[in-house]
């Protein structure tokens, strides 16, 4: 092989991972968009009406979530594009959150842990998502975004904010638009 050639294998393997960039974009956004609508909604139930079955939102969003990340994964599987080292990484670090922020939800439900202190891990899971996936996909609006949930967590926790809910359904609507939201614009973008 020759060093022309080696270079166009290493141009031609640089050009599939920004491709694939464009394509996780999706992931970031519908989720992004999906959780800052349900806790902004969620919040302004919380306080503008005495309705007692604020959290209904979050089973339509997540519910929508779902279903969009299923058809997105699977119209990605029909485009047969190649699978990088990246994308296989991503995958089992969303799997593995996926099953963290399961056990940090039910926790309420088994112990003396409120919402609001769900949300602050949770918070910081979105910081470790979006910090882990920048570092993978090399793309540093995605660390800062995580940068940014952690200190949102971290704010919450030495103020003690993180007793009071609806106050925590703000925060988490802020690291969402941190995390996910703008850095997902932006990988679009690039």
């Amino acid at each position: 092989m020759t060093e022309q050639e080696s270079l166009q294998i290493i141009v031609s393997m640089i050009d599939k991972t920004k491709s694939n960039l464009k394509h996780q974009s999706g992931f970031y956004l519908v989720w992004g968009w999906s959780i800052f609508i349900a806790a902004s909604v969620e919040y302004g139930i919380l306080v503008l009406s005495d309705y007692p079955h604020h959290y209904l939102v979050w089973p339509v969003a997540i519910l929508f979530a779902i279903a969009t990340t299923i058809f997105l994964a699977t119209k990605m599987k029909s485009e047969k594009r190649v699978t990088t080292y990246a994308d296989k990484a991503l995958k089992y670090l969303w799997a593995s959150w996926s099953v963290v922020l399961f056990l940090v939800l039910a926790f309420p439900a088994f112990g003396d842990f409120s919402w609001g202190d769900a949300y602050l891990f949770i918070i910081a899971l979105y910081g470790l998502g979006a910090a882990a996936s920048g570092g993978v996909l090399s793309f540093k609006p995605l660390i800062y975004g995580g940068i940014f949930s952690f200190f949102l967590a971290a704010v919450a926790m030495v103020t003690g904010l993180y007793a009071d809910f609806a106050t925590m359904l703000l925060f988490l609507a802020l690291s969402i638009l941190g995390s996910f939201l703008i850095p997902g614009f932006l990988l679009r973008k690039s």
